[in-house]
């Protein structure tokens, strides 16, 4: 069922990876999801990768991400904007001192079930979200039309 409206209050929404599903897709019909990342420390990052059926936007709250988009790297301070269509290459990460949090789109929705299956697999092999064997990642990668490169 659709409701006509969704409130999340800072920390509510359902887990997805490291982050939280503020709106899902049956609160948008499948258009997008959007997710808070509310911690990434400095020094992570998320390997290259290729959305071959969602645009990915991120909104950085605090701190700053570094975006590397199809060749190129951008520091993304606070209050940045970045937003990468399907089919581009991409990776980010946090090269600060701080933590950095973030809003994450997916559009069209889709992509959160890859977070709920890593994290179920992560949960089910006793592993961090993070840890899992790159080989696994790739094959689930595979199956949410996600290509790690």
């Amino acid at each position: 069922m659709i409701q006509e409206f969704v409130i999340r209050m800072p920390g509510e929404g359902r887990k997805s990876g490291p982050s939280l599903l503020k709106a899902e897709a049956s609160e948008t019909r499948g258009a997008y999801i959007v997710r808070v990342n509310e911690s990434v420390p400095p020094g992570a990052w998320i390997e290259p990768h290729i959305h071959h059926a969602e645009e990915e936007a991120w909104y950085v709250l605090s701190g700053e991400l570094t975006f590397r988009i199809a060749g190129q790297s951008v520091l993304a301070p606070s209050s940045s904007f970045v937003l990468v269509p399907r089919g581009i290459v991409h990776s980010f990460g946090n090269d600060g001192n701080e933590p950095a949090r973030f809003l994450q789109i997916f559009s069209p929705s889709g992509m959160e079930q890859y977070f709920f299956e890593r994290q179920e697999l992560a949960a089910t092999l006793g592993v961090d979200y993070a840890g899992l064997d790159p080989e696994v990642l790739k094959e689930l990668g595979r199956k949410h039309n996600l290509e790690v490169v």
